[in-house]
């Protein structure tokens, strides 16, 4: 808040006219954080040239020659890679920006002493806001009401235990009120909030590049670098030749430019576009168009815990016995009683009630429970009949807080409790207190004591219920896969221990981590499993580092301190139910909040990357064994041995109809990097083999007389036979090792060579 500014009173709130000042000042909530990517920014990011650029300069060049078709035939494809990307870009935006709007609640304000329902964009800096149990709190504040509210931070922080907030304390955009109210004065809107400022850092440019677009894109240079040597070769040979060159000429120009690749690339985005409509119908969002082949290969999975393998409630772990204290048999019909009386329930009742039933009773008296109390009581009105049994007061909270209230046992108490959460069970103890001990009369209750100890209730965080088996099926593809999250390590070792992820000695804290250099960080990231007490800058920093030795990163969380991490990393997945800023920024959005569909990404990628394996090795055969075969013809001073037409015939057939064909026939496989090199094995013995029998018979052909004519239309229907004939050569998928395989006569070749 400004200097100018005065304190707001926190029983009126500010005027009409102040709220008016105020936003006229420039003080207003007006900017709001984007929920997806921007039209622009959609364009810009499917514009961005990786082959498209190359490919609209080598049209633009035709049509400063005059040869338009050749022109259009170079440019469509491009124009349809940038418009099937912006559609699919465009369609997620719209259903994410849905999203958004319909879970946007209002904002409850006191103007003018009173209370009103406002949207969030009309809060002005200075504003007097209530937030009830289950709100979220939506700007950055002080504490100006009495009362003390606990709040949820996780969200912001990864800490799963709730805070309380009482006057002064600040409260930050992003968490939300769990009991209480929480009435507070607005000290950041816009962009000054927490949320937004964090969201600011993760802006800019995200060019990211899977392996198979680098692939692609190394391909295409060197084949256009290839065509342009090609081509001085070819127009050398025509200055040395006596014959009159200008026909030969525009046969070769118009040949040569058809091999640009230009349908390599609409090929890889009309993939893209089929998979990201394939699994958009499972529950995922693709906003970056190479997202899901990214899936593919990606070696390490970063997941936050809570809210991402974790919901936001507790489930009932036990009834445990406590030494020396026998179970009391009615324990069940007493701590449902409890969970259904309660006028102030949470999660913890909640999770009691699911597993007890239990009538609700007349109830005299009532502690709520509160994270600075640590115990919440209930005192039932004297009963008859069936409900005699459950006369009395009862305790239930913390086993350290009320272990001091309790005669001779609180000992065993707290030595059972320890033995216990030493396993990763969040524990509570369930007592009986004393029916004439007041609660107190003051801001503090008292417990009732003495108690008498009935047992010990264990809970757990509540885990996604796909959560096990999707990790389960990571780590069954070789991936490692780590929980990296802001809560307390001891927690987030008890969630990687349910999961089967917690080893000896692989859980560490951010807290020890945060000064160390990138290479000693880089060393921990790579042989630890769990982290805690991990900030947003330290989950960047650890992907960054796990990207600087090698490892193919997705990052998974939900709230507003996994938006770095999640920007950061190779493949940024978000939780639907997540901060919208996080949804913003990530390649995938699981709409459902499904892990389950992680999977069959994976393999959607893995046979994106099959698919253009299969079409990478048959354009580059045909690719490699027309420029020979031209490059053959310049040297030995031959006439160009392909007219454009038969070009066009021999690259449809050997090329456009099996590619799509191949396209249907592929089956996913492991997806590693170094697919260039891997084709490129495959592809040049192929492209020798036709050029060693097409070559000489349009030599031999030419030099027994037969016209240039004849000899081409003989060279034509040999390379066109060759080239379906090499088809059955083609691998379809990759092996167990990510390789592409080769066929076996091809490897007994190989090894005989070497």
């Amino acid at each position: 808040m400004t200097a100018a500014m005065t304190p707001t009173s926190p029983a009126n709130g500010l005027s009409t006219l102040e709220v008016e000042a105020r936003r006229t000042a420039g003080n207003g909530n007006d900017y709001r954080s984007p929920t997806s990517r921007t039209y622009f920014e959609i364009l810009r990011d499917n514009s961005y040239p990786f082959i498209n650029g190359p490919l609209l300069i080598v049209a633009g060049a035709l049509v400063s020659f005059g040869a338009f078709t050749e022109a259009l035939m170079t440019g469509v494809p491009v124009i349809g890679n940038i418009a099937i990307g912006v559609v699919q870009g465009s369609r997620a935006k719209r259903q994410l920006d849905r999203v958004a709007l319909l879970s946007e609640a209002p904002a409850t304000v006191v103007r003018d002493g009173v209370e009103q329902s406002i949207s969030p964009s009309a809060v002005v800096l200075g504003d007097i806001v209530l937030a009830n149990r289950g709100d979220e709190i939506q700007l950055d504040g002080r504490v100006v009401g009495a009362g003390t509210a606990s709040i949820d931070e996780s969200a912001l922080t990864g800490e799963s235990h709730a805070i309380d907030k009482s006057i002064g304390d600040t409260v930050m955009s992003g968490s939300a009120v769990l009991s209480g109210t929480a009435r507070y004065e607005v000290e950041a809107v816009g962009a000054a909030t927490f949320a937004n400022r964090i969201l600011a850092q993760a802006k800019g440019h995200r060019d990211v590049r899977t392996p198979l677009q680098s692939d692609i894109a190394r391909a295409f240079v060197a084949v256009a670098v290839l065509i342009v040597l090609s081509g001085l070769i070819v127009v050398l040979s025509f200055q040395a030749s006596a014959a009159d060159a200008g026909h030969e000429t525009v046969f070769a120009a118009a040949v040569l430019v058809t091999l640009v690749p230009q349908g390599l690339a609409l090929m890889l985005t009309v993939t893209y576009a089929a998979a990201a409509v394939r699994i958009s119908r499972l529950g995922a969002l693709a906003q970056r168009q190479s997202a899901i082949e990214a899936m593919s290969r990606i070696d390490t999975f970063c997941s936050d815990k809570t809210g991402t393998l974790t919901t936001q409630r507790i489930e009932f772990g036990a009834v445990e016995s406590i030494d020396g204290v026998d179970v009391d048999p009615a324990i069940d019909h007493l701590i449902g009683a409890m969970a259904a009386s309660t006028a102030a329930p949470n999660n913890t009742t909640a999770a009691l009630r699911v597993a007890f039933t239990g009538t609700a009773l007349n109830v005299t008296e009532e502690v709520a429970f509160s994270s600075s109390l640590r115990w919440s009581a209930i005192r039932f009105a004297p009963g008859d009949g069936a409900h005699a049994a459950h006369d009395g007061t009862y305790v239930l909270g913390a086993p350290a807080v009320l272990a001091r209230s309790m005669n001779g046992t609180g000992e065993a108490v707290l030595s059972r409790a320890i033995a216990l959460a030493s396993v990763g069970h969040r524990v509570l103890v369930f007592a009986r207190g004393s029916s004439v001990a007041s609660f107190g009369d003051g801001d503090t209750p008292s417990i009732p004591g003495p108690l008498e100890p009935l047992a010990l209730l264990t809970f757990n965080e509540e885990l996604r219920p796909e959560a096990q088996a999707t990790i389960d099926g990571l780590r069954e593809r070789g991936i490692d896969v780590k929980i990296v999250s802001g809560d307390d390590p001891n927690t987030v070792e008890a969630i990687g221990r349910r999961l089967g992820l917690a080893t000896p000695g692989g859980t560490a804290s951010g807290l020890d981590l945060a000064g160390l250099d990138d290479d000693a960080l880089g060393e921990v990231a790579e042989r630890t499993t769990i982290f805690g007490r991990v900030d947003p800058h330290l989950k960047a920093r650890l992907v960054t580092v796990l990207k600087a030795r090698g490892r193919y990163v997705a990052m998974t969380g939900d709230g507003v301190n996994d938006i770095l991490p999640v920007r950061t990393a190779d493949v940024g997945v978000a939780m639907q139910s997540g901060s919208p800023a996080t949804r913003g920024v990530a390649d995938l959005v699981l709409v459902r909040d499904d892990f389950s569909i992680l999977p069959e990404a994976i393999r959607d990628g893995q046979r994106i990357v099959a698919a253009m394996a299969a079409t990478l090795t048959v354009l580059l055969a045909r690719t490699f064994y027309v420029l020979m075969i031209i490059v053959g013809s310049a040297l030995i001073q031959l006439p160009f041995p392909f007219t454009p037409r038969q070009n066009s015939i021999l690259a449809f057939v050997t090329v456009g109809v099996p590619i799509l064909v191949l396209a249907l026939w592929v089956r996913p496989g492991p997806s590693r990097s170094g697919l260039l090199g891997q084709t490129l094995r495959i592809s040049i013995p192929l492209s020798l083999g036709v050029v060693a029998v097409a070559l000489p018979v349009y030599a031999v052909a030419l030099l027994n007389g037969a016209s240039p004519d004849v000899a081409r239309t003989m060279l034509t229907t040999i390379a066109t036979f060759m080239g379906i004939g090499a088809l059955i050569l083609i691998p379809v998928a990759a092996d167990d090792e990510g390789r592409v395989r080769m066929p076996a006569w091809m490897r007994t070749v190989v090894r005989s060579a070497r």
